[in-house]
């Protein structure tokens, strides 16, 4: 459930990463377009989950966990998710990129990385918990804002947007649980 890199270099100066080439549409372009049903938003996100449950038993925390950067592709009539850029990736227990500097984007940083600037495996399950709430509710905000600044601000002092029950039909009760939780401030 993670792109594969061939190769990586620099070449005139320039670092590139020669990634493999993943057939489908980005989750964020799925969400806009309400292409997938409450069930098959479940299916992609365990595969997201399987991902990034890989990359954390490895010591990396993804640090940009959002729909763009989640590939959704079908075999043999199943969707095959990928989990993609690990541009901004940490290594834990790594000293490549400082604490206290913030990588990601805004609108998926977990509270606690924004006030300390360290990220661990619970940052990255905060941004699950928020593509989850996007995906279910048709592309709302679970912490909505005009601007950048708004939005950290509702990040950090107020509770997250509760997903409806028409979010939720035919879904078990524990699903919207399961979201609140994984954006809790604690």
């Amino acid at each position: 459930g993670i792109v594969t890199v061939h190769e990586f270099g620099e070449d005139q100066g320039l670092l590139y990463l020669a990634m493999e080439r993943v057939k489908g549409e980005d989750l964020s372009q799925m969400i806009r377009s309400g292409a997938l049903t409450r069930p098959q938003v479940l299916e992609v996100m365990a595969q997201v989950c399987e991902a990034l449950d890989h990359a954390h038993k490895a010591g990396i925390i993804h640090r940009d966990i959002k729909p763009a950067n989640v590939m959704v592709g079908r075999a043999g009539g199943r969707f095959q998710v990928k989990l993609m850029d690990f541009g901004v990736a940490r290594l834990e227990g790594s000293n490549l990129t400082s604490d206290g500097t913030w990588m990601g984007t805004i609108g998926y940083m977990a509270p606690e990385y924004l006030e300390t600037g360290k990220a661990d495996v619970r940052s990255d399950l905060f941004a699950v918990g928020v593509m989850l709430f996007e995906a279910l509710s048709g592309g709302r905000k679970p912490f909505p804002g005009e601007t950048p600044t708004m939005i950290l601000s509702r990040m950090m002092r107020q509770e997250p947007e509760v997903l409806s029950l028409q979010d939720l039909e035919g879904l078990p009760t524990e699903v919207g649980q399961l979201v609140a939780r994984v954006m809790a401030k604690d």
